[in-house]
């Protein structure tokens, strides 16, 4: 597949490289306002993904609706790789658990045996 060339904004941009467009009441990213002058509203919930991978451009041509979880996948951020990751280094399949409002993965056969350890070293030393 043939892309067209970027379109690199000129403007002012973030700290992370995406093109800002001034307006009244706040920036807005300038890829999500051309894409909603050029091709239509971007639905509540959803964003942009550059299939480009650059942040600085503009183009809809190459941007893509997706939902943020999709977005964050298709990455190559930590937060991406730990995301897509299926299985601790083990081989065992992690599990999604909350804690105190905070949602994070485990495997339930790691931290079984990480106890056990626990649990008989604390008995051999009480001995």
């Amino acid at each position: 597949m043939t892309m067209e060339a970027c379109w690199h904004w000129k403007g002012a941009r973030s700290v992370d490289g995406y093109g800002l467009a001034a307006l009244p009441n706040r920036p807005r990213g300038a890829h999500r306002m051309v894409y909603e002058a050029l091709v239509g509203k971007v639905p509540r919930g959803m964003q942009l993904d550059h299939l480009c991978r650059n942040r600085g451009c503009v183009n809809p041509a190459h941007l893509e609706v997706v939902t943020q979880r999709e977005n964050i996948l298709r990455g190559k951020s930590r937060a991406a790789n730990l995301a897509r990751l299926t299985a601790c280094p083990r081989g065992h399949e992690l599990s999604w658990i909350s804690e105190k409002g905070k949602s994070r993965r485990i495997c339930h056969v790691c931290k079984r045996a990480t106890r056990l350890r626990y649990y008989y070293r604390q008995k051999k030393e009480a001995a």
